[in-house]
């Protein structure tokens, strides 16, 4: 197949997946007969897809007219509900690292008393002198 035909299913699969299709059974059946119609016409363009098996929104319309009743609907109604858990799940992982971060912020202030020592080492010694980096060495 050519590119234009790839691009072509393609666009069709997106345009049922807004429809609420993932991987469905409609798109394996368009597919083979997209390659049938490739067999036997091999110099078959994009242009004559469109003209023969119609654009991909109108194969979007017409899974939706074959499909059962309220089949659209409860796929759809899943997404959001996966959707919407997925938000809370994050919204408590946030949540729960912002806590954890001011825990130890504070844990720390509260162990240094807010203010920071020097060691021993550091006394007498402004940090970019030599003598005070030949004291780490």
């Amino acid at each position: 197949m050519t590119e234009e035909i790839n691009k072509y299913l393609e666009s069709v699969r997106r345009q049922l997946k807004k429809a609420g299709d993932r991987d469905g059974e409609y798109f394996a059946v368009l597919r083979q007969e997209v390659d049938t119609y490739c067999a036997e016409h091999p110099l078959a363009t994009a242009e004559d897809l469109l003209t023969y098996f119609g654009s991909p929104s109108s194969q979007a319309e017409e899974f939706l007219r074959n499909a059962p009743k309220g089949f659209t609907q409860q796929k759809l109604a899943l997404r959001r509900r996966f959707f919407a858990f997925t938000k809370v799940v994050l919204a408590v992982l946030a949540a729960a690292i912002i806590l954890l971060l001011s825990v130890l912020v504070i844990d720390t202030w509260s162990y240094t008393h807010g203010s920071v020592t020097e060691s021993s080492a550091m006394e007498g010694h402004y940090e970019g002198s030599e003598s005070a980096l030949e004291a780490f060495y």
